[in-house]
């Protein structure tokens, strides 16, 4: 397996070298072909996040992963946070009005100003920060698998050699806080199916890690 992925790597080298300009762009390659011809170009998930929510770690010769970030973690800390200020505020709100003394004999109404608007930021950001921050991907040539976490905590396995090409989609993305642009990255299969990997706006950690892991398979990549 490994021998097939030396070969074939030295092979696309040959075929599509370094582009003058750019650091690394030895894997960019028009999308063309019978593959390309049956592959969408729209999103496979609309929206994004404006800060890096995966990076690429080398976990040995043989394997990568991709992990979600800190960033991705934190961002989901900051819910729990907030509803850990809110649920203080609503006990020190209900003693206030009850009284020390009263608030003490009480227990049961003390737990129960806890459950306020707070409880929902806490759950909000444990479950989600659960969901996605165990979203990770890993590309294993000694199994020759990618073997991969959904958001509904199910895994999605796919064989190494039926990966075809990968995917970068820019798309741009509104929110309250301004527009902004966010990077696709997915995995092209020999039958023109594509998986999900990241999503993000930094473009610059999505393209390195796009290169590194295009050198890894021994594929190219395809960018709109």
């Amino acid at each position: 397996a490994a021998l097939y992925y030396i070969l074939k790597g030295r092979a696309l080298k040959k075929d599509y070298p370094l582009t003058p300009g750019l650091k690394q762009a030895r894997y960019r390659k028009p999308a063309t072909g019978s593959v390309a011809d049956k592959t969408y170009w729209h999103p496979m998930r609309s929206g994004g996040a404006s800060f890096q929510t995966h990076r690429l770690l080398t976990l040995s010769h043989d394997k990568l992963l991709l992990k979600s970030s800190g960033q991705v973690k934190a961002f989901f800390m900051v819910f729990v946070l907030v509803g850990i200020n809110g649920m203080v505020f609503s006990l020190l709100k209900f003693i206030q009005q009850e009284g020390l003394d009263a608030a003490l004999y009480n227990p049961i109404r003390m737990v129960e100003s806890l459950f306020s608007t707070g409880l929902i930021f806490v759950t909000v950001g444990l479950v989600l920060g659960s969901m996605f921050g165990s979203m990770d991907t890993l590309f294993n040539k000694s199994s020759g698998l990618l073997s991969n976490n959904t958001v509904s905590g199910g895994k999605t396995s796919l064989l190494l050699y039926k990966i075809h090409a990968l995917q970068i989609i820019e798309e741009t993305v509104g929110s309250k806080h301004g527009v902004f642009k966010s990077y696709e990255l997915n995995v092209v299969q020999n039958d023109g199916e594509r998986l999900h990997l990241m999503d993000h706006g930094n473009y610059l950690a999505i393209n390195s890690d796009a290169e590194r892991l295009a050198e890894f398979l021994a594929v190219p990549i395809w960018e709109n």
